[in-house]
């Protein structure tokens, strides 16, 4: 139905980054990222991480709608320069020159 990948922050043992959330697309609209959302964060609660990040394109507006919608927040303008990609803050040149990028954040607790 779905798959997460992500990994505890070397830098900041505090964080958790989530690198992928995936659904199939036959699953859709039937909460599957909210209850994976939900299983990696318990998961990193227990490795002791007390906030979970994540990036996404700001072009992915499903994407944004599940953060957004499960207590994540755009924090893109405590991480550096900002651009703004329609009518969205980014992280400007997050991965490389040209690639704008959300930063969402959640405090798990």
């Amino acid at each position: 139905m779905g798959f997460t990948m992500g990994f505890q922050s070397q830098l900041d043992k505090n964080k958790f980054f989530l690198w992928q959330i995936g659904v199939n697309p036959d699953f859709r609209g039937k909460e599957v990222g909210k209850r994976l959302l939900d299983r990696i964060e318990k998961f990193a609660r227990n490795l002791g991480c007390k906030f979970i990040e994540s990036t996404v394109d700001p072009e992915n507006i499903p994407s944004q709608k599940l953060f957004l919608n499960n207590g994540y927040k755009n924090i893109s303008s405590e991480e550096g320069k900002i651009e703004i990609v329609s009518g969205i803050e980014c992280v400007k040149d997050y991965y490389k020159p040209g690639r704008h990028f959300i930063l969402f954040e959640k405090k798990i607790k």
